[in-house]
């Protein structure tokens, strides 16, 4: 008979609380830039509504491949959509670490397009249609990493209905070597994370130095918002690599108990966190709510129009 232990319900119930509100507006921002094409018509807002979509469909499948099974009542619902559409769950459950990858990708090309747009001016021409082969990398990098597991379905963990109850069968080799290749890539993602970031911090401090224009708000608003992004998406990658070296020192079903409490938690901040840090750095949207007054921007030495509009955070 399955067991439901309280504290995963309890963990579970806290993680809506902030999940749930926090989704809406993940979908509010995802058709803003619809409503208000002329305000939101760069190529910076187009990879960010890319962002948010992979966001939203990310932590919907948190709910299928972890989360719903915490409670007696979801799990008959994973009971039904298993053996209505049969390897959901199993699938489901991989998916978990496309999404990683479709994520981590997703920034990093936010990041370069930061990068680009402050190391050069005329990076809108690439840009301009540049935002597409983005995503199209973003979403063919995942699949093209795992298609041999799933064209062979060798996964790491199957899951199947047996009288009635979810079981799970993980082959340990296969979540070692998993693991072992999540942390490697978690580390490249790391470094170019970091990398990414400093440049671009880098760079705003020389050209501010230059113009003597450090009291400006929006260069403060752009160091604020690179750095942000740069702890929160670092931090849940530098988890994830202590997730990878822990099962190399403690037993493999204790450490993926506590990376299943751990990383949820992690990967939330980075999944939900785009809404806030739009209301809290981007100049259109605080105008937009009222959290700002309407200025009309000025071209100076040091930053174009075009480039505080293409960099959002002003």
């Amino acid at each position: 008979m399955q067991v439901f232990p309280i504290y995963k319900k309890a963990i579970t119930i806290a993680q809506m609380v902030y999940g749930l509100p926090s989704f809406v507006l993940l979908w509010l921002f995802l058709v803003l830039p619809c409503l208000r094409r002329e305000t939101f018509k760069s190529a910076n807002y187009k990879l960010i509504q890319f962002d948010l979509f992979m966001n939203i469909c990310c932590y919907l499948n948190t709910y299928i491949g972890i989360r719903l099974r915490n409670f007696e009542t979801t799990t008959q619902f994973l009971v039904f959509l298993e053996e209505t559409v049969p390897n959901t769950l199993t699938i489901s459950r991989f998916m978990l670490l496309v999404f990683f990858h479709i994520q981590n990708a997703s920034l990093i090309a936010l990041s370069v397009h930061r990068v680009s747009s402050v190391y050069s001016l005329s990076s809108d021409r690439f840009w301009k249609h540049g935002y597409i082969m983005s995503f199209l990398l973003c979403l063919l990098l995942p699949f093209g990493i795992y298609a041999w597991n799933f064209l062979t379905n060798s996964v790491p963990t199957k899951i199947s209905i047996v009288d009635g109850e979810i079981k799970y069968n993980t082959n340990q080799v296969k979540l070692s070597i998993l693991a072992d290749y999540t942390m490697m890539v978690a580390t490249f993602y790391f470094i170019l994370t970091l990398g990414l970031g400093i440049a671009a911090l880098n760079k705003l401090v020389q050209r501010r130095r230059k113009t003597k224009s450090s009291g400006k708000p929006h260069g403060r608003k752009m160091k604020q918002m690179i750095i942000v992004q740069c702890v929160l998406n670092s931090g849940n990658l530098l988890l994830l690599i202590g997730v990878g070296l822990a099962y190399h020192i403690f037993d493999y079903a204790t450490v993926l108990e506590y990376q299943m409490v751990l990383v949820l938690f992690t990967s939330d901040l980075v999944t939900l966190s785009m809404p806030y840090l739009l209301l809290k750095f981007d100049f259109n949207v605080r105008c937009l709510f009222g959290l700002k007054k309407t200025t009309v921007l000025r071209t100076s030495s040091m930053y174009s129009i075009r480039t505080s509009t293409n960099y959002v955070i002003n």
